[in-house]
């Protein structure tokens, strides 16, 4: 999965549709969410499509991700607009250091690519301030056809019930899911299909542990 994005890093912004559905993402998010004052984890950034116009609106915004090359277009873009709130890293390098320490745990168009994704909720949740909140964007149930090309992805999107049920494995409460966006685009039998996006959250509603 890392090599596919450090390969597509430096042209990833180039597709407008990549654009207005970041757009669109995080017209979705602001109109839910109170991020004002608030830190931020934006796991999985890629480029800071979501990362950079939340930095305006946060505290602070930390922007993860597995990919070298990514990390590289992001700080990038950071040292040009002069942005002095997003803080850049790896996943590995950060995770333990993190403990409890975010209002929101971001994750967009990222869960798909993770196998055992109940575990990773479970693992974002530790990530959490109590009363912090887990945001998921990512596709809703499809056939598979939405990506052309579907090495590394674990997971043809997700069902409400999907959801539910990995909150309520990693311990969240007052979850919700709903429908944003809807998405056309040609699929791999080169017909054109509409593909739903949805935003889902659980809250951490447990008093965190000193570690």
């Amino acid at each position: 999965m890392e090599s596919i994005f450090d390969k597509s890093a430096a042209s990833w912004d180039d597709k407008p549709e990549r654009i207005k559905m970041a757009q669109n993402h995080f017209n979705s998010i602001v109109n839910t969410f109170n991020f004002s004052k608030t830190t931020v984890l934006d796991y999985g950034c890629g480029t800071g499509l979501l990362s950079i116009p939340l930095s305006r609106i946060c505290k602070e915004v930390h922007a993860w991700d597995s990919s070298v090359e990514m990390r590289h277009v992001i700080t990038e873009k950071i040292k040009k607009e002069n942005i002095s709130n997003i803080k850049v890293a790896g996943f590995e390098e950060e995770i333990n250091s993190y403990k409890h320490n975010y209002n929101y745990v971001l994750m967009s168009m990222m869960l798909h690519h993770v196998d055992d994704y109940h575990s990773h909720l479970k693992k974002m949740k530790e990530l959490l301030l109590p009363g912090g909140l887990v945001v998921v964007i990512d596709l809703a149930k499809e056939d598979g056809g939405f990506h052309k090309d579907n090495t590394g992805v674990f997971h043809f999107g997700f069902s409400t019930e999907d959801m539910f049920n990995a909150f309520e494995f990693a311990g969240y409460s007052d979850c919700q899911y709903s429908v944003i966006q809807s998405v056309e685009r040609e699929s791999k039998d080169n017909t054109l299909k509409s593909y739903d996006i949805f935003l889902a959250s659980g809250r951490n509603n447990h008093q965190n542990q000193t570690s």
